[in-house]
């Protein structure tokens, strides 16, 4: 990084969340100088010295925030940022750079890869501050009696790098949303105990905001339905995919509007 840590260390000692972070550089000094500082405020750290190196990383590991040196050859933090995004779909990226040129504020603009950019020397304080908004966890509730496709799309969202919560009926349900927020809810519309539509009002009252998707098999259950707390309805059988393509999005609405200072 060729940088000077600003600020003391005492900034972001106490109530620091338990981020896992990912910090790469191909300066070993200055990486490990920034892995020493994070831990000191109580933050998980892995470092990594290269763009393939910090890729290996993301295969085995599941980070909440990766802090990219931008100048590193072979692969510079742009183009290392894009790759984590396929791996962890919700992690938060932050470019770290002394300087960017004309064509390189082009680049870096329009992208949906970074969430901020921060300049060298890097200010802790204002790091400090930036990690302390984050509370990104792109982890998936499904809710649904069918335990074969609960299992199965266990399988194909955690492959895409979310943690999943599985419930089959309205009581599990209730239990694991009085302790947890989910990036997205998927709910079926016939829940034995309930209804999905009354699930998705008791989540919406106690996390305002939640994205909840409803599944059904039968079109004629929910013809016309218009309902502010439904984001989106799936009819059986679904294109997964098209899921996680939705849960991804729900996660940059996120880290668009509340998530980043």
């Amino acid at each position: 990084m060729n940088q000077s840590i600003e600020n003391n260390r005492a900034v972001g000692e106490s109530s620091t969340p338990l981020l896992r972070i990912l910090a790469v550089d191909d300066e070993r000094d200055a990486v490990d100088n920034l892995r020493e500082v994070l831990e000191h405020f109580g933050y998980v750290v892995h470092i990594a010295t290269s763009g393939a190196e910090a890729l290996k990383l993301a295969e085995n590991n599941k980070y909440d925030v990766a802090l990219l040196d931008f100048r590193m050859p072979g692969m510079n933090g742009l183009e290392l940022a894009g790759k984590l995004k396929v791996l962890l779909p919700g992690i938060v990226t932050i470019l770290i750079t002394a300087y960017l040129d004309v064509e390189q504020q082009k680049q870096i603009q329009p992208k949906g890869e970074l969430q901020k950019v921060l300049s060298k020397p890097l200010n802790i304080s204002e790091l400090s501050t930036l990690l302390q908004g984050i509370t990104v966890d792109p982890s998936v509730l499904v809710v649904d009696d069918d335990l074969d496709l609960c299992h199965n799309m266990k399988e194909v969202f955690e492959q895409a790098g979310f943690s999943v919560h599985l419930a089959h009926h309205m009581s599990d349900a209730e239990k694991l949303i009085e302790n947890m927020k989910c990036t997205a809810a998927i709910i079926d519309f016939r829940i034995p105990g309930g209804d999905g539509i009354a699930l998705a009002h008791r989540m919406q009252e106690k996390y305002p905001g939640q994205n909840i998707i409803l599944m059904t098999g039968f079109r004629d259950e929910v013809a016309g339905l218009v309902d502010p707390v439904i984001a989106e309805v799936c009819f059986k059988p679904f294109d997964i995919s098209r899921l996680i393509d939705s849960a991804r999005g729900y996660i940059k609405d996120r880290l668009n509007t509340a998530d980043i200072p």
